[in-house]
């Protein structure tokens, strides 16, 4: 049957919706990585590897991103399945803000409490975070198309970089240099920027009932959700392949995430306005590379591991010139290294996130991406850890130089990626979708009993 012009315009609206969700994701992405990392290392003298642990904490709320998949199949609230979980999920991330500015200043005066209650803060984020995220990719399937999910994908995505380029843009011109009371005005604002878009991005979007005889068969899945993951991961070698070329990938990427705002200080001497255009080159770079493979592969499809693939040897390559950056203290290349960089991971993220939709089955679509999006969450922390342990180990406690502990830390980036590679050899996703759905559903059930 055609789809008619009215058919059309209401997709586009949806998906312009579902992208508008994700302003309050780069907000918050922005404050946290770009700003509030360089503020309390370089500003105020805190460890690396307290800051950066702590800005990791909240991915060990990553086991709620399947259970809060489930528990929005079976539980729906005021007859919603989605929308109240993403409103609620969205506010609790945003809620943490404010308190932000004044516990950085209470944990550089070496006040314990403020360091408990800054890692309970980001673990209260982290779990926003999964009750959204694990809502907002279901709603997405849900009230689109199968032909038009890859787009919308790529529309979330691609707001999300924009959204954080945008966010980077603004902190740094309402704080050029740190001020207390300029980063008070600056978080505070984070709730109404992320209730004002996540209103936008969900009204009228989800219909009223629509799944309900969702609760049916989501009960029918394992309560456990850890045994369900491993019975996921036994159950078929690609599915095992992936989510550790996942998992370890991720930590490759953004290992450099949490310290390259203070790699900049410390070994170019660069200024907060500099080193927060970092986040823009890195995020143009991904946003460019993500618009131009989607056209692309829209008129000529091509094999999206392959593309994940490229994003992986292309971010080493970046990395590589960032060692060479590091070690003349030299900032001629550092751009081309960081535009590099944004490019490969635009093509890495399209890659793997498309494979990912491609490595599911039907009935456990959700649960599939719970699966990925852990592996996910997981590298992220492993990142946060390994980066400010790595800078403490290296350059606080051994005392090698920073130009040369930040070239040792990149270089081990960069080998992170390319064993990532290796694990995705030999994935057959043609092969994986060839399995019977029912057989593979049974069997799950009876491995996680």
């Amino acid at each position: 049957m055609p789809v008619t012009l009215g058919q059309r315009g209401w997709h586009a609206l949806k998906i312009a919706q579902l992208a508008i969700l994700k302003v309050s994701v780069g907000w918050m992405y922005a404050l946290l990585s770009s700003n509030f990392n360089r503020i309390t290392i370089y500003e105020l003298g805190i460890a690396a590897v307290l800051i950066t642990t702590m800005l990791g904490v909240y991915h060990l709320a990553s086991p709620f991103k399947v259970w809060f998949g489930k528990l929005s199949d079976e539980r729906p609230l005021w007859g919603r399945h989605r929308t109240p979980y993403l409103f609620m999920g969205s506010m609790l991330s945003a809620i943490i803000f404010p308190a932000l500015p004044l516990l950085a200043v209470q944990m550089s005066e070496g006040i314990i409490w403020a360091f408990v209650l800054g890692y309970v803060l980001l673990l209260l984020y982290g779990i926003g975070l999964d009750m959204a995220g694990s809502a907002h990719y279901a709603l997405a399937a849900e009230v689109l198309p199968y032909n038009l999910r890859g787009m919308a994908v790529t529309a979330m995505f691609t707001m999300t970089i924009a959204s954080t380029i945008l966010s980077a843009a603004y902190i740094k011109s309402a704080m050029p240099v740190y001020s207390f009371e300029a980063m008070q005005e600056l978080y505070a604002l984070t709730p109404l920027v992320v209730g004002v878009s996540t209103v936008l991005g969900l009204l009228g979007v989800e219909p009223k009932d629509k799944h309900a005889t969702r609760k049916q068969v989501a009960s029918e899945l394992p309560s456990n959700v850890l045994k369900m993951m491993s019975a996921m991961l036994r159950r078929d070698k690609a599915i095992e392949q992936f989510f550790f070329f996942v998992l370890v990938s991720t930590a490759g990427i953004f290992l450099q995430d949490s310290i390259l705002e203070v790699f900049g200080a410390s070994v170019l001497q660069m200024s907060v306005k500099e080193t927060t255009a970092f986040q823009q080159i890195w995020g143009g770079g991904a946003l460019l590379s993500m618009v131009i493979m989607g056209i692309v592969t829209a008129v000529r499809p091509m094999n999206k591991v392959h593309i994940a693939l490229m994003g992986n040897y292309g971010t080493a390559a970046g990395l590589l010139i960032l060692v060479m950056v590091s070690l003349s203290a030299d900032k001629t290349f550092l751009y081309a290294a960081l535009l590099t960089m944004g490019i490969a991971t635009g093509l890495h993220t399209l890659g793997t996130v498309t494979t990912m939709m491609d490595l599911t089955v039907e009935h456990a679509k959700a649960t599939y991406m719970g699966l990925w999006g852990f592996a996910i969450m997981i590298g992220h922390g492993v990142a946060s850890l390994l980066s400010g342990g790595l800078v403490t180990l290296l350059i606080e406690q051994m005392s090698i130089s920073a130009s040369v502990g930040y070239a040792i830390i990149f270089l081990f980036e960069a080998a992170l990626l390319l064993v990532g590679a290796v694990m995705l050899f030999g994935i057959n996703v043609e092969q994986f979708q060839r399995l019977n759905q029912r057989e593979l559903m049974l069997s799950l059930e009876a491995q996680g009993e």
